[in-house]
Formats: C-alpha cells, structure tokens, sequence
C-alpha cells in the first residue's frame, strides 16, 4: 500500500479515535471498558489496514489481545453481560503482536519488550520473559512512559527472578553486551 498524505491523516485518525475511546472507557471503568472492547479492537485494526508498518499500533493491538487473554473469571462474566460471545483472546496472539511491532522497528518502545515478558511468563517460557523485561530495563528512559516501565521492570527482574540492584546496574553498565543473568 502507497503510504499518500490522506492515508495517513485517516491511519492517525482511527489510531487516535481508538487510543481515546480506550482511554474514556477505561475513565469510566471495568464495565464501560469492555462495552466498548470490540469497538476499540476494530479501531486498531483498522488502522493497520491503512499502515501496516505501524509498530505502535501493532504493540497496542497487542495489549488489547494481552489484556483479553488475561481476563479473570469475575471480568469474563461481565464481558459477557455486552457480548453474546464476549471478547477473548490468547497469549500466543498478544506475542504475535509484540513480535511484529518488534520486527517492524526494533528496540523502538520498552513497554513492547515488558508486554511481551508478562506475555511470555503467562506461556511458561521463564528465560525468554526474563531476557525481555532486561531488555525493557536496560532501554533509554526519554519520556515518562519510559520511567514507569523501566521501574516495573525493575521491579519485576528483582521479585521473580532474583536479580540483585547490583547485577541490573553492573547490566546497565555493559548494555552493549547481550544481558546474562545465568549465574
């Protein structure tokens, strides 16, 4: 697809309209956000039909697939008061996402790489979630998106995997190096 002036007016449009819906249901709650699950899903979908080399609503679609596989029984329940078939999704869905948001522009968000860590624990896949959430620690911190996720990353490195303040400032360090906590 030609990527012309109108195209990607109408790409930010329906990208902005499904960030904002989001945005507004999540304001009004858990119920108001499922409401309007689908609608925000088709938004994004949309979007990507008009840029397909868009990572960052690829990484947003990614969460949204994240977030439906991740649903509790008690949020399944309510989903299902809107929908005759509720919204769901699988872990394997979200990291395909993550993945091609990831292959698109490498290295281009750290809340990616932390999406897919949680994606890849929740999929049993202990080495390659924890490589994630170093590289989401170890990423430039430039906004203040950037600061919350290198914090939760933090966070999470120390909690389930162990990882000492030292080992993540010695890794901080020598970021050229691929990150190896095998020790």
């Amino acid at each position: 697809m030609n990527v012309t002036a109108d195209n990607l007016k109408k790409e930010v449009k329906v990208y902005m309209y499904a960030i904002l819906l989001n945005i507004v249901s999540e304001l009004d709650g858990e119920k108001a956000q499922l409401s309007k699950a689908i609608e925000v899903r088709n938004h994004f979908e949309r979007a990507l039909e008009l840029d397909p080399l868009d990572a960052t609503t690829w990484h947003s679609l990614g969460i949204w697939h994240y977030s439906f596989a991740n649903l509790s029984t008690s949020q399944r329940f309510l989903a299902s008061i809107f929908y005759s078939k509720p919204p769901s999704s699988t872990f394997v869905e979200a990291l395909r996402h993550f993945e091609r948001a990831e292959a698109i522009k490498p290295g281009f968000y750290s809340s990616n790489n932390y999406y897919m860590g949680l994606t890849l624990e929740q999929m049993n896949k202990p080495e390659e979630a924890k490589a994630q959430f170093l590289l989401a620690f170890l990423a430039p911190v430039v906004t203040m998106d950037d600061g919350e996720i290198h914090k939760k990353a933090h966070d999470h490195l120390k909690k389930k995997y162990k990882i000492t303040r030292e080992q993540l400032m010695e890794e901080q360090g020598n970021n050229s190096k691929p990150p190896s906590f095998n020790k």
